[in-house]
């Protein structure tokens, strides 16, 4: 790898060879691009047992008994379960969504808090923008608590 070099007493102009070891380019890529090869082939590997794991939950599911038994598949779970567990973790969808926002409402503070008050860093807003026939975008500002409460 060469790099041009200027020295400032005679403004000269020269080229510097900057390989100092025969693996030099091993050692000019970054640790970080190393390891993303790494995190892409895990990455690959859990999409592909992804998709075996759900064929055999398929076939688990899908597959009568007495083919199971011939296929030398004896000790499996309860076909009840290839019902069950699909049905459990759909239902627990809206109840992490309730649950979060039941969260978030305890964890606000009410509207006479000291933690809702502005501090010197607002630039609060005096007036509503309501006319945007000017082709500039509004500026951004804070609104109070005040005003937005007002319904």
């Amino acid at each position: 790898m060469n790099q041009l070099r200027s020295s400032p007493e005679d403004n000269a102009v020269g080229i510097i060879d900057l390989d100092p070891s025969p693996h030099a380019d091993e050692e000019a890529f970054p640790k970080k691009m190393k390891d993303s090869t790494l995190f892409e082939f895990y990455g690959f590997m859990i999409y592909l047992v992804s998709y075996v794991a759900f064929f055999i939950y398929l076939a688990w599911a899908i597959l009568p008994e007495s083919v199971l038994h011939s296929m030398g598949i004896t000790y499996y779970p309860d076909k009840y379960w290839a019902i069950a567990l699909p049905v459990f973790f759909i239902s627990l969808i809206p109840f992490i969504y309730l649950m979060l926002f039941s969260w978030n409402l305890m964890n606000t503070p009410p509207l006479n808090s000291e933690n809702v008050l502005t501090d010197e860093y607002a630039y609060l807003a005096d007036h509503i923008v309501t006319d945007f026939r000017d082709e500039n975008i509004p500026e951004l500002m804070d609104l109070p608590v005040n005003l937005i409460n007002h319904a």
